[in-house]
């Protein structure tokens, strides 16, 4: 925008700015056809939260008429608002779009299945060394001041100057979520990237490490790919009533909670970090692999379907295109398959 100063109105979606005042006019949005029927969504009260917010999940991407809109009265509005002597180089909108959607998916994600509505991100210059190109401290600090000064999302600055911090989707974004019609179903997860699929974690530490690719870690890495194109391509939840979601919900959050509060490094947590579930995250079903101390040698677990953390007495309830499962349980099964292997063909 060139000159904030002039008499002008404008609006995209319910972000309308009179810049005489620079105060928010009453601006009309165009309803599209929910997606699927939702019940409207109160904007959070405007305090400081106590609860730290959902971490951010840079695979969240909107779909539907409803997400895509909603990313578009977004981009519109920060176009409006960013002022630039010149134009981004084509690869570079590219990666500011895709940060804009990233927020903006995780912002809805937090507003359908977080009790606070809260995200948790990092402004820091060395956060998500191991990320996409398109996330970095400095870019996602860039972007939330510009989703902030469009009236899109509001920002709760934290410890270590600020550099840590949590937003959420401003009153004005959640009355286009209800106008639009979107729900829980506006979102999706994209596939990780292949080269994220197998992990490295630090010698007494869960920050993963740079490795050198080898034949083997590409081959892990393209099986799991392959997994998780197969696994997306039918739906897997859990087939819940109420009363069960709700006891899912309460198990799930307890977990949660002991984990977070538990002893690490001889600092004692006194308060939840991740804001409760108030809907299963039955998106979550892409696998990826750990591997421990700093070694291919220690680990190699698969992390990432939320069928791996159900409590037993649910698993039961697993569906697969509405199909009932059954859980095959050996005895003994890894201990079994190294001596078979070992022992050779008989």
């Amino acid at each position: 925008m060139d000159n904030h100063t002039t008499a002008e109105a404008v609006s995209f979606g319910s972000y309308g700015y009179d810049f005489l005042d620079a105060q928010p006019v009453v601006a009309d949005c165009p309803v599209v056809a929910p997606e699927t029927p939702c019940a409207l969504v109160a904007a959070p009260a405007p305090s400081l939260p106590v609860v730290g917010g959902a971490f951010l999940d840079d695979c969240l991407r909107v779909q539907g008429d409803a997400g895509e809109t909603l990313l578009g009265f977004a981009l519109d509005a920060v176009e409006y608002w960013e002022e630039r002597g010149k134009a981004r180089r084509p690869i570079d909108q590219q990666n500011h779009e895709r940060l804009i959607e990233c927020i903006i998916a995780n912002g809805i994600r937090a507003l359908f299945y977080r009790a606070n509505g809260l995200v948790a991100a990092s402004r820091a210059a060395g956060a998500y060394r191991t990320k996409p190109i398109w996330l970095s401290g400095e870019s996602m600090g860039r972007a939330l001041d510009l989703l902030v000064s469009a009236k899109i999302v509001e920002e709760f600055r934290g410890e270590r100057g600020g550099l840590t911090t949590t937003y959420r989707l401003s009153p004005e974004a959640i009355n286009d979520v209800n106008l639009v019609g979107a729900s829980k179903e506006s979102i999706r997860r994209e596939f990780p990237p292949v080269g994220t699929l197998v992990r490295l974690r630090a010698k007494d530490s869960k920050e993963d490490v740079r490795f050198d690719q080898t034949e083997e870690t590409l081959r892990w890495a393209a099986d799991l790919d392959r997994y998780n194109r197969f696994v997306a391509g039918h739906k897997v939840e859990l087939a819940l009533s109420d009363a069960e979601k709700a006891t899912y919900l309460k198990a799930e959050n307890e977990k949660r909670s002991k984990q977070w509060l538990k002893s690490r490094h001889n600092k004692v947590r006194t308060k939840p970090r991740q804001p409760n579930l108030i809907e299963p995250e039955f998106f979550n079903r892409h696998l990826y692999r750990v591997f421990n101390d700093g070694t291919f040698a220690h680990g190699g677990r698969m992390y990432g379907g939320f069928w791996q953390w159900a409590p037993k007495r649910f698993r039961g309830k697993l569906t697969i295109d509405g199909k009932p499962t059954v859980e095959l349980d050996y005895s003994g099964f890894v201990v079994r398959s190294i001596v078979s292997v070992a022992s050779g063909p008989r």
